[in-house]
């Protein structure tokens, strides 16, 4: 029984991690390209948020991760896409991460009532 839980485990913590390191390279990924769209061609929303006029700001979704600019130019709201990761992808990477931590949620209570069965 030792063995298949520590199997468990570790196929649960891998998910966990390889989910959570495909996310944080996704937020990475939309935040550089936000910053380089921006830089890069002179956007004049981007260029209007790092101003501070026209109500512009810039906004970061997490789940999928995506950025876009806001704004009200001339009374008129506008909104900019700047950059977004394969919404699959975040939403796959997502799932590895709640699948892991369930299992080793289940497998760690599991073995704390087997143990305070055995001493109680």
């Amino acid at each position: 029984m030792g063995i298949r839980r520590a199997a468990v485990l570790l196929a649960g913590s891998g998910l966990a991690l390889v989910g959570l390191i495909t996310l944080i390279v996704c937020w990475v990924q939309v935040a550089t390209g936000s910053m380089l769209t921006g830089a890069g061609q002179e956007q004049p929303c981007v260029a209007a948020a790092a101003a501070g006029t026209d109500g512009a700001r810039v906004h970061y979704a997490v789940l999928p991760p995506a950025a876009e600019c806001r704004w009200v130019p001339e009374g008129v709201a506008q909104t900019v896409p700047l950059d977004a990761a394969s919404a699959t992808l975040s939403w796959a990477a997502a799932a590895a991460v709640l699948v892991g931590v369930v299992l080793i949620a289940v497998v760690s209570w599991q073995s704390w009532r087997t143990r305070r069965a055995q001493t109680g």
